[in-house]
């Protein structure tokens, strides 16, 4: 457990350094969190159900890739490399997000990946740890239908919570940080 949290702490740092490397004049020029950018979100008028199906899509694909991956003998190693690649994605993230909102850019940073990063988090728990339980091994088909079942659950509701709270509380943000945009 203590390694984990090594680990975690050692991507998050590397993913603030890379986005140092970039430098701020990529984040406010170039990158995803430019001003054009974030402004055009702010205008957007988004379709719920849409936006849900597009989000429940890309999810669906990681979690497939990620159950395959963890069916594999290299399950230990796709959990490690989770944590590696999510550290380095939260570091990175927050740096952009303080970079182009300034202090609001810690809340942005935190609606990125929360609630709905945590819901996930546990979906990949369960897909990597569920086939190591002993009494889920003596009956299979119990196994598959509670793991895919809740696996399914937990996707369902945290793309819920990804398209109505996240995404709206993001916007929200955005309009304190651009008063000058009226909804």
């Amino acid at each position: 457990m203590k390694r984990n949290v090594l680990i975690v702490i050692i991507s998050v740092l590397t993913g603030v350094i890379l986005a140092g490397v970039f430098g701020t004049s990529f984040f406010s020029t170039y990158g995803f969190l430019n001003e054009y950018n974030l402004r055009s979100y702010c205008e957007l008028n988004l379709n719920v159900e849409d936006v849900f199906c597009e989000i429940l899509w890309e999810r669906m694909k990681f979690f497939l890739c990620i159950f395959i991956l963890g069916s594999t003998p290299f399950k230990r190693v796709v959990g490690k490399m989770l944590l590696i690649i999510s550290g380095v994605i939260f570091g990175f993230l927050g740096y952009a997000s303080i970079i182009a909102l300034g202090g609001l850019g810690i809340v942005f940073w935190g609606l990125i990946f929360f609630p709905h990063g945590i819901i996930y988090f546990i979906g990949c728990y369960i897909v990597l740890k569920a086939k190591n339980y002993k009494y889920y091994a003596k009956n299979l088909i119990l196994r598959n239908v509670l793991l895919y079942g809740v696996v399914i659950l937990t996707l369902i509701n945290g793309c819920l919570i990804e398209t109505t709270i996240s995404a709206n509380a993001m916007k929200k943000i955005l309009f304190i940080h651009f008063g000058d945009i009226i909804n």
